[in-house]
């Protein structure tokens, strides 16, 4: 481990948010540089919830049933052999799940650092290559997180299906970075009715060589296409699909442009729009305001995104082009001059097929989409800040009529949202808000008849205020060079989001309001190592840190006999409290999971 004399080594990735940002052809405009940083495990005790310690918020409410659990992965070690820098190949299991119905499915992911320091690290899982798992670990200590795989249970049940997770681990002894992650998961399967309307074929979007649908974009590579095929019985299809950001683009609400969609093409028509929620791993930002509690959406992602897609069905099912690409990623190159604004991708198409019902023909009789980004537009405050906006809106509507071997169906689907950016900044302090507020709704009936409806709807706020200061303490020529470190930062944070699905037999809605509040101050010395953000923090002058985490959660589930349903609160307040305590404690918890109603 490097140090100089400390008890402890802190290891830092510099994420510099945007280190230059064109203004004019002959004006640049600095941001304050922002870390990732990660901390060694601590010797000292630490105060657990549940026997973790870092979780997420968001929790199931598993029936009384006693499950069948299947171990997927026991003790597994990432990387394979700890003098392999970089693994990226997944780790492979295959297990049979019994044949039967299941009335709830759940993934549960156990996670614990050791071995010395180590950053926060992207965790997924696939299934035959279908995203089932994708969230990220805690740096220190362990954490537990879940997945709800229920959609999925037409693809697991009776079947021998081949797990694939990836955790791709960075271990490099010259600077410290030593430690190594110890992996467990396990599948509880709840026997009961199975739920109504699942689907019954998956495709996964754009496989890679591993199998897995995994998916890098970048300034210079912002599209993906897949040609596939769709079964001919195909009578409902919704796109699901997982995304984050990485490099420059991990804080990228932060950025010029601060705004990110992902456009889906189906045939060439715009199919759907898929706005990224403002995850924050780990070591974002201040490490210490994620010690022991996680942001939203962290550890796991709980509210995957989703377009049905089902009135293009009528463009064409044999040789389909599915196009991906996330907007603004040129565009934050041109005005920088640097590369390095990548996403990772991953998804699956979800079919409702009835192979004894093909598709005889399609008629599309309604086709509109709309999409538009203003672009940066800055200015200068009489102060000599730079003020920066940007904002957009998109609109589709599709109508079409499929006509089958035994019916006709029509299918509707509409979407719309806005996105609105502003940022505040100069070389030492940035002040930022972005909106995300998005809806769409979508319907199949036959023969007059509803198959499906479905509404959601959806907000993601988050208000950040940065002041940071960088002074190096020798010449910054050549690495590596000492620098001083100080950092105040807020971050507000939310997660406003409504289902509502419905179907012969069963109507579903949930509707989930969870929000953050965060404080952090940070004074540090560094050792700064590459022009690419690489440093260690030799030493902790000043820290402190405070986080506090709010979530109520409403499940309801109609069926013809009566009302089912259960509610979620949380509460929990996360401190950081000085320089010699890097592991922090929870003030209180408090989480309560009810059933509010059944008949």
């Amino acid at each position: 481990m490097i140090g100089i004399g400390l008890k402890y080594v802190i290891l830092v990735s510099i994420t510099i948010l945007l280190a230059m940002a064109m203004i004019t052809s002959a004006n640049q405009v600095e941001h304050p540089q922002i870390y990732n940083m990660t901390t060694p495990l601590s010797k000292d005790p630490f105060v657990t919830y549940n026997g973790f310690y870092s979780f997420e918020a968001y929790q199931p409410l598993p029936p009384s049933t006693r499950p069948i659990v299947i171990p997927i992965f026991v003790n597994a070690i990432f990387p394979y052999e700890l003098n392999n820098a970089y693994a990226t190949v997944p780790q492979s299991s295959t297990v049979c799940i019994p044949s039967g119905t299941y009335s709830l499915i759940i993934l549960n992911v156990t996670i614990m650092e050791t071995g010395g320091p180590q950053y926060d690290r992207a965790f997924y899982i696939f299934a035959n290559g279908v995203p089932v798992f994708w969230g990220s670990t805690q740096e220190i200590l362990n954490s537990s997180a879940w997945s709800d795989l229920t959609i999925f249970e037409n693809m697991l049940s009776g079947s021998c299906i081949t797990f694939k997770a990836l955790l791709p681990n960075w271990i490099v002894p010259s600077i410290g970075v030593t430690g190594y992650y110890i992996v467990n998961v396990t599948l509880y399967l709840y026997p009961g009715p199975e739920p109504n309307g699942l689907p019954n074929y998956f495709i996964p979007i754009a496989p890679n060589s591993y199998g897995v649908s995994l998916i890098g974009l970048n300034p210079f590579h912002d599209k993906v296409t897949l040609i596939t095929n769709i079964p001919s019985g195909t009578y409902r299809a919704v796109l699901l699909m997982y995304m984050e950001g990485g490099e420059l683009d991990e804080f990228w609400y932060t950025n010029e442009p601060a705004t990110r969609e992902l456009l889906v093409y189906y045939n060439n028509y715009l199919a759907a729009v898929f706005n990224p929620f403002e995850t924050i791993y780990t070591g974002g930002i201040d490490p210490f305001m994620w010690k022991p509690m996680p942001s939203i959406n962290t550890l796991s992602f709980h509210n995957p995104y989703m377009a049905d897609i089902t009135p293009l069905l009528a463009t064409g099912i044999n040789d389909v082009n599915i196009t991906l690409t996330m907007t603004n990623l040129y565009e934050a190159y041109e005005l920088t001059g640097l590369p390095y604004f990548t996403w990772t991708v991953s998804g699956v198409l979800m079919l409702w097929v009835n192979e004894s019902n093909p598709m005889v023909s399609g008629q599309l009789i309604t086709a509109y989409s709309s999409f538009y980004d203003s672009g940066p537009i800055f200015s200068t405050t009489s102060t000599g800040l730079t003020e920066y906006m940007e904002y957009g809106n998109y609109t589709l509507n599709y109508v079409s009529r499929l006509v089958f071997e035994h019916g006709i169906e029509v299918a509707s689907f509409e979407q719309s949202g806005v996105f609105n950016a502003y940022q505040l900044f100069n070389v030492v302090m940035e002040y930022g808000i972005l909106s995300e507020n998005f809806t769409e709704s979508s319907s199949e009936n036959i023969n007059g008849a509803d198959l499906f409806t479905m509404s959601l709807a959806y907000k993601y706020p988050i208000i950040f205020n940065v002041t940071a200061y960088v002074t190096p303490l020798a010449p910054p020529t050549s690495y590596p060079y000492p620098a001083a470190y100080i950092q105040y930062a807020t971050v507000n944070l939310g997660m406003d989001a409504h289902e509502h699905y419905s179907l012969p037999g069963m109507d579903y809605k949930t509707d989930v309001l969870e929000s953050l509040n965060s404080y952090g101050f940070m004074n540090l010395t560094l050792q700064i190592i590459n022009p690419y953000g690489g440093a260690v923090v030799t030493g902790i002058s000043g820290n402190y840190a405070r986080t506090s985490k709010d979530l109520i959660a409403v499940h309801t589930y109609s069926y013809p006999t009566g009302i089912s349903s259960y509610l979620e609160k949380f509460s929990a307040l996360a401190i950081s409290p000085n320089a010699t305590d890097l592991i922090g404690y929870y003030q209180y918890v408090m989480l309560r999971l009810m059933r509010i109603g059944s008949g």
